[in-house]
């Protein structure tokens, strides 16, 4: 119900995930899935990146995006680095 009301979770971000981090794949689906726009290179610090920027595994651990898939909601403080 939550997305019907809100439109695609992740519109308007842009989601970057390290390589480090398992399960990349299944994250890039997700990330589309919702709406978002998948990075394939970590964006550089400065102007010129969209205004939400989500990079999993150096800011957030990728549980946001998983949980959140779930719920609807991103619970940055749960997830930080």
């Amino acid at each position: 119900r939550r997305a019907r009301c809100n439109g695609p979770l992740l519109a308007g971000f842009a989601v970057f995930c390290a390589e480090g981090v398992a399960g990349r794949g299944e994250l890039r689906t997700l990330v589309e899935a919702a709406g978002g726009c998948w990075l394939p290179k970590q964006p550089p610090s400065g102007a010129g990146l969209p205004e939400k920027v989500l990079q999993l595994g150096v800011h957030f651990d990728a549980e946001l995006l998983r949980e959140a898939a779930c719920t609807q909601v991103l619970r940055y403080d749960m997830y930080r680095l």
